[in-house]
């Protein structure tokens, strides 16, 4: 009880200490920082924050290029605050841990790498950014490390809930450092530039919504959803790639290659992820690259994972209860809108779902895999919506994976009869009538 109360005591004298400064653009880097004499700069308010106080960024656009100086705690971050929407176009670094960032606008002006963050050096750790926008990118993001590139670099850092659009140069996000997390984020139109180049280690990438990375007639990059490699010494491994929705993007899904052959590109898991139109067409050249109940509708490439001997190779990877329905070009092919040969070492591939967009049946065989038909999906046209409904040739069709993960894409439990695709399907709740209520009642060895 008295430690109790001596904790409450120091909360409570903490609470009281901390304290809350203002920037404007129109205030002066020599004022106190209060509401009514604001600092002109963020950097200024960097300078003076501690554990638990917040800077208030007023409306306007801030170009000053900003780094920050102290640490927040566990129970008391620093906050960064937006208030009516001012606009950031310098460059900010997070050199240090317990910060939130919440409802800022970036963007990019002259010159490159302007209008983002920066999270850098092993000591930024615990950053949560929040609700921001990003529009005219250049790399609007940048999880930074130094080589090795997973074990110096920061770690643990999230980014939730954010909107970024329109890449003019570079990836809308960079990675290194390990541990760092990016979910429930908008990622779109990125005009022939990756959205994602992934280095270091155990990264989740999840819950976002990809629409419209594309390549563009103007820009000649080569352009991918998710793209890395190992030409210089970068490494890349243990990544999660789950519960994203890929919506009409005509790039590469994506294109993983240990390079130098290494063992500096392996273990990726792509589970639970829809992908929508487009192209979506995957280049593994990276061991131990699984793909677990993804559901692919109306893609249009002709091998929609190309498991590969070169470059590092694919030797490890498998490929179980995914739906592939209705993809290639001509999709009515045997041939188009499969995955390519698994002939390396350790490769395999079942319990998948294949079928061109009337039933026709593809030219790949499984043992416990089902070849034509419709996988009874509520909705193959726009507005999609591949949910499973009752009588589901996929319903209780997979391969039980419960051992890496237990929950489908929406976040329901799979149970122990695991179905084909992103989703499992649910039987509605009984509906009971009363008086006066209506109550709705690691690797996979075979």
């Amino acid at each position: 009880m008295r430690l109790a109360l001596c904790i409450l005591l120091l909360l409570l004298a903490h609470s009281t200490r901390a304290a809350t400064y203002y920037v404007s653009s129109g205030g002066d880097d020599g004022n106190p920082g209060t509401y009514a004499s604001p600092f002109a700069t963020l950097q200024a308010g960097f300078n003076v924050v501690s554990a638990g106080d917040t800077v208030v960024l007023l409306a306007g656009t801030y170009s000053a290029d900003a780094t920050t100086a102290a640490n927040g705690t566990v129970l008391y971050p620093i906050t960064i605050l937006g208030s009516n929407a001012p606009v950031v176009t310098g460059s900010v670094t997070l050199q240090n841990s317990y910060y939130v960032v919440k409802d800022v606008s970036w963007q990019c002006a002259n010159p490159a790498f302007t209008g983002r963050i920066n999270f850098s050096t092993t000591n930024c750790h615990d950053n949560l950014i929040l609700s921001n926008r990003w529009s005219a990118i250049y790399n609007g993001i940048n999880f930074g490390g130094d080589s090795p590139q997973w074990t110096n670099g920061c770690h643990n850092n999230t980014v939730r809930g954010c909107v970024l659009s329109n890449c003019i140069d570079q990836e809308m996000i960079s990675w290194a450092g390990y541990s760092n997390t990016v979910e429930q984020c908008l990622l779109v139109d990125s005009h022939g530039w990756d959205a994602l180049r992934v280095f270091g280690a155990r990264h989740i990438i999840r819950s976002n919504t990809f629409n419209n990375i594309s390549t563009d007639g103007g820009n000649p990059n080569h352009c991918d959803t998710i793209q890395t490699f190992s030409n210089n010494g970068e490494e890349c491994h243990e990544i999660v790639f789950e519960q994203n929705t890929l919506t009409n993007c005509n790039a590469q899904l994506g294109n993983l290659e240990d390079t130098n052959t290494n063992n500096a590109v392996h273990d990726i898991v792509f589970r639970n992820n829809l992908f929508i139109g487009g192209e979506m067409q995957m280049n593994v050249c990276a061991p131990r690259t699984m793909f677990y109940n993804n559901t692919w509708v109306g893609c249009g490439s002709s091998t929609i994972v190309a498991f590969r001997n070169d470059r590092g190779g694919s030797a490890g990877s498998q490929f179980y209860n995914n739906i592939l329905f209705g993809c290639g070009s001509p999709a009515t092919s045997a041939n188009q809108g499969i995955i390519g040969d698994m002939d390396n070492a350790g490769e395999d591939h079942d319990y998948n779902f294949y079928a061109g967009p009337s039933g026709e049946t593809k030219s790949i065989s499984e043992g416990h895999g089902i070849n034509g038909g419709f996988p009874g999906l509520v909705s193959t046209n726009s507005p999609y919506d591949p949910h499973l409904q009752s009588g589901s040739v996929c319903i209780g069709a997979g391969m039980n994976l419960s051992s890496l993960f237990t929950v489908d894409k929406d976040g329901k439990p799979r149970g122990s009869m695991w179905d084909i695709g992103a989703y499992q399907y649910a039987t509605p709740a009984p509906i009971t009538l009363r008086a006066t209520t209506l109550r709705v009642g690691q690797i996979i060895s075979r």
